[in-house]
């Protein structure tokens, strides 16, 4: 549910009964100050001064605070029976009635409609380019985008890219490295507010350097996978992360390998059939890559 803050917005409800002449009574709060409940001044926002008749709609409205932050906020529905209410207060729904339901919603709340980036995709182009596309929401006030990208390792967005509207929701990020894992965001830029989506993870494949020191058997492989790693001075924390043919993140596991053990059974249920890369990391700062292909399971 999208909600702007300052503004009136409408509320119809329909009392439902399985008998009928029943009058039921609403209320309706929102944990304006997202401290996790409904029981702080101004958190009623709608109460009905008359119970509503079974099978006849109530309508009504309610005003938001104008300077809420933006984000998600929940909203509490209650409805209960008139024949026996407790009475009615600006605390949260009554824990006691004797008929009646209470339902949350989740809500976004924001000035300008400032919506996030919504379904990105991630297509590999060449080995120093990909094409990110994403869907606005059809409600978003977006004036244009942001997108913030670095490389594995850096703490901060590394570049940014302002993008016009009349890209039309997609831009091609050219001049990459081939053999790096990019961490990158869409910021939706508003008049008064900008929005981040959420984080996404893309290994650019490439002419990678032959990696001495790690083997993956057998490769094409089944149900099993193997890692041969000559790195076995010490104990090591292992992690492996997935990546589709596009570049595209898939998941991540963590394995442990002690001192002296110099292979590793990875679990492979749970991975596509076809061609993967794979790239795996140790606790001392190595960093391998390999390209896999899972057969066809008949």
């Amino acid at each position: 549910l999208l909600l702007r803050a300052g503004e009136s917005h409408n509320i119809s409800v329909l009392a439902g009964s399985y008998f009928s002449e029943v009058e039921e009574i609403f209320r309706l709060w929102i944990d304006l100050n997202q401290d996790g409940d409904f029981q702080d001044q101004g958190e009623l926002l709608w109460a009905p001064p008359n119970p509503a008749q079974s099978g006849i709609w109530q309508d009504g409205s309610f005003e938001l605070p104008d300077n809420l932050p933006k984000g998600y906020y929940r909203m509490r529905l209650c409805m209960w029976w008139a024949g026996n209410p407790p009475a009615p207060t600006e605390q949260s729904c009554p824990t006691q009635f004797v008929y009646g339901e209470i339902e949350d919603y989740c809500v976004f709340i924001s000035r300008d409609y400032c919506l996030p980036a919504e379904n990105i995709d991630i297509t590999a182009q060449d080995e120093q380019s990909v094409l990110i596309s994403w869907e606005s929401n059809t409600t978003t006030a977006a004036q244009s985008y942001r997108l913030l990208y670095w490389k594995e390792g850096e703490n901060l967005p590394a570049d940014t890219v302002l993008i016009p509207l009349s890209n039309n929701d997609q831009w091609m990020l050219e001049g990459l490295t081939p053999c790096q894992t990019y961490t990158f965001s869409i910021e939706t830029l508003c008049q008064n507010e900008s929005t981040s989506s959420e984080q996404r993870t893309f290994y650019l494949q490439g002419e990678c350097e032959e990696q001495p020191s790690m083997q993956v058997f057998p490769n094409p492989f089944d149900q099993q996978l193997l890692l041969h790693l000559s790195h076995t001075a010490q104990q090591e924390r292992v992690e492996l992360n997935w990546y589709a043919p596009t570049g595209a993140w898939l998941y991540s596991q963590r394995l442990s390998l002690e001192e002296g053990q110099s292979e590793l059974s990875v679990a492979t249920e749970k991975l596509p059939e076809g061609l993967l890369f794979l790239q795996v990391k140790l606790s001392s700062g190595e960093v391998f890559v390999a390209k896999v292909f899972k057969n066809k399971q008949l």
